[in-house]
């Protein structure tokens, strides 16, 4: 006889699955994410659109979108790479989140750069 504990913890895997495959049904290449870019030199906010598809440069750094999505908490969250084109090396590679600049914002002596949402679609251009 099999116990409810294990019917319970097999339709809670099981669950959790299908949550994870519905969260990845997107194409990540079929997304992307618009951006707000702070110069704090001239104090200038650039607003970007980055497709995983395509790295987007401004000054001497290279953003790469590795992905952007909305779980079904409505929390927008991209993973960025920024790479300094002078050294060639990663500044920073972590994720952006949403309205939460504090834990999910780049930042740098010259640019600031915060997850305004993330779009599933191609790019309009």
């Amino acid at each position: 006889m099999i116990s409810l504990t294990k019917i319970y913890n097999f339709i809670l895997l099981l669950s959790l699955i299908l949550f994870n495959l519905e969260s990845h049904a997107q194409n990540y290449q079929d997304n992307y994410g618009i951006f707000k870019i702070l110069n704090k030199i001239n104090s200038r906010v650039k607003e970007a659109k980055i497709s995983p598809l395509k790295n987007y440069d401004i000054g001497n750094l290279t953003i790469q979108l590795e992905t952007c999505h909305i779980p079904n908490n409505g929390i927008d969250m991209g993973f960025i790479n920024v790479i300094n084109k002078k050294d060639n090396k990663d500044n920073y590679s972590g994720w952006l989140f949403k309205n939460n600049y504090k834990i999910g914002g780049f930042e740098n002596k010259f640019y600031d750069i915060f997850l305004v949402k993330c779009i599933y679609g191609k790019i309009d251009e």
